[in-house]
């Protein structure tokens, strides 16, 4: 009777040979994930930038109530200097009105030298004392006094519409100076706008490739720890087959003990079949004999 036996002793240490260098890659796989689930950083990166943009939007809004109130004011500024150009133009429209009734009354009262003198020093910009104008003597009250009466009083008006109109000129060129100095603020304040703006285009920008970073940081952490309970669970299945590989070697070992045994017990039958046989050999012969000697007797 012959037994084969099986070695299970080196299959297993191959087995065993596998999963140790499997063992030993598993920590690399851990240790390339781990570097990837740092995101406390980027969280904060981005509540600083959120926070920098809403300031951002409060200083922009209040240069834009600034802006609102510096164009309502130019806006007001803009109608009063037209009210005073018209009022100008009218106040010029009397004068020159005045001017034409004051040459025709001095036609008419033949003093032309005094009422010229006193026009040309009511028109310059230095004005003197008036000049009141030489009466002729005459024999009583004509109709030249009345006339030259006539031209006092157009010239008395005709000096109060000048100043009216010079104060007007004045404070129309402080309107344009005020004017001008707001438009210089306005457009120092857009520019400031247009910076800021800009600023926060960046800022904003920097806040999208922030949140796309932390997303991608927190996917990689998600597939970070999706790696890891894969590795534990793939280490428990190794632990399990280890566990299998120990029962199944010691089993192995009883197993060829016990084949050991049982071939040493056939050995032992085969030894005792053999001697049985030559016993049955001999003692059929021995019946044989015994036989044959009945017969001839």
């Amino acid at each position: 009777m012959d037994v084969t036996l099986i070695d299970f002793d080196d299959r297993q240490d191959d087995k065993n040979s596998a999963m140790d260098v499997e063992d030993d890659r598993q920590p690399e796989v851990i240790g390339s994930w781990g570097d990837a689930m740092h995101t406390d950083d980027v969280p904060e990166e981005c509540v600083r930038l959120r926070a920098k943009i809403q300031r951002l939007q409060s200083d922009a809004e209040a240069k834009q109530n600034a802006l609102d109130d510096i164009i309502a004011l130019l806006t007001g500024t803009q109608e009063a200097l037209d009210g005073t150009k018209s009022k100008l133009a009218a106040k010029e429209s009397e004068c020159a009105a005045l001017r034409a009734q004051l040459e025709q009354a001095r036609r008419e009262g033949h003093h032309d030298a005094p009422a010229l003198s006193s026009l040309e020093r009511e028109r310059s910009p230095y004005p003197g004392p008036p000049v009141t104008p030489r009466k002729t003597p005459s024999s009583g009250p004509g109709p030249h006094e009345a006339d030259q009466q006539q031209i006092d009083e157009l010239m008395g008006h005709l000096r109060i519409r000048d100043e009216s109109l010079r104060a007007a000129e004045l404070k129309l060129t402080e309107e344009r100076a005020t004017r001008k100095h707001v438009a210089q603020e306005l457009q120092g304040a857009q520019a400031q706008m247009a910076a800021q703006t800009q600023e926060k285009e960046q800022l904003a920008a920097l806040l999208r490739t922030a949140e796309e970073r932390a997303q991608v940081q927190a996917q990689d952490a998600r597939a970070a720890s999706q790696c890891a309970a894969e590795v534990d669970q793939y280490k428990s299945k190794v632990d399990d087959l280890q566990k299998q590989v120990k029962f199944f070697r010691d089993n192995s070992a009883r197993t060829s003990r016990k084949v050991h045994e049982l071939v040493d017990e056939n050995e032992r039958l085969n030894e005792d079949l053999s001697a049985m046989q030559k016993q049955l050999k001999y003692k059929k012969s021995m019946d044989q004999a015994l036989k044959r000697l009945m017969k001839s007797v």
